[in-house]
């Protein structure tokens, strides 16, 4: 299944990426021969490091977590080199609970971190987030619109893009999240170009719709940055045969396209 083929395990990512001791992950590579194959084509050692701060929310789900952080680890192996970096935050600097497993230590909280940052992912629960009854969610808010006045890469990985939409920084771009959410932010916040997609990559903002959309969502933003070589190293990687596009939609289930006029196949 595709699902199997592109999912981390919830164990692999703890060890993987160091969220037991959280330190920003390097050059964490499988060795896979794909890999191999195309880094001297790829790798021209002139990359700058990026450092990328993914933000928690609780409930969180650890295959798309695992989905970003495998492509960035494969992708310094490909490149040869410890480009991308990762580390995990958190609304208050606390550990998180995700969806199933143990809490997850962050380094620090969101709010806290270095304006060095390349990037930063908000990594959403199954519910949208509710900064009015949530201060320190509220507290994000202003972080993100100064990131965004910062030239900061955003991005919203499931209900994640909710609180890119609430804090404003997503006014005048294409964005995706859950299918079953499209209909309520397109009119909380019309100013946003929503779609049902997998994923969409919309100058400076990334969002996908989570779990394995989140792979073909970084592949293809990697692929922007580094090159065609590098995707299809990626794409071998991970035993895919096809990079799916930002324009397929989602697949909302039979019970939900019956008697409807919008459906997201």
């Amino acid at each position: 299944m595709r699902v199997a083929q592109r999912a981390a395990t919830t164990a692999a990512a703890i060890e993987l990426y160091g969220i037991d001791a959280p330190e920003a992950i390097g050059a964490h590579g499988w060795g896979h021969d794909y890999l191999h194959a195309f880094s001297e084509t790829i790798a021209g050692g002139t990359a700058e490091r990026q450092r990328h701060g993914f933000v928690l929310l609780p409930g969180f789900p650890m295959l798309a977590l695992g989905a970003a952080l495998d492509v960035l680890a494969a992708a310094n192996e490909a490149l040869e080199a410890p480009v991308h970096e990762a580390v995990m935050l958190s609304v208050d600097g606390q550990a998180v609970l995700p969806a199933l497993g143990p809490r997850l230590p962050v380094l620090q909280a969101a709010a806290q971190a270095s304006s060095a940052l390349t990037s930063i992912w908000i990594v959403g629960g199954p519910d949208l987030p509710q900064p009015a009854r949530d201060a320190a969610v509220a507290a994000l808010l202003p972080w993100l619109h100064e990131r965004a006045a910062q030239g900061a890469m955003l991005g919203g990985i499931g209900t994640g893009a909710a609180l890119l939409a609430q804090a404003g920084v997503l006014d005048g771009h294409r964005a995706t999240l859950p299918w079953a959410h499209v209909a309520q932010m397109s009119a909380e916040h019309p100013a946003v170009v929503w779609s049902s997609n997998l994923y969409e990559i919309d100058r400076r903002r990334v969002c996908s719709a989570g779990d394995s959309a989140t792979l073909d969502a970084f592949i293809a933003w990697l692929g922007q940055q580094h090159g065609d070589k590098l995707v299809q190293a990626l794409l071998g990687h991970f035993g895919l045969e096809r990079l799916r596009s930002a324009d397929e939609r989602q697949a909302a289930p039979l019970a939900a396209r019956i008697g409807t006029t919008s459906s997201k196949r």
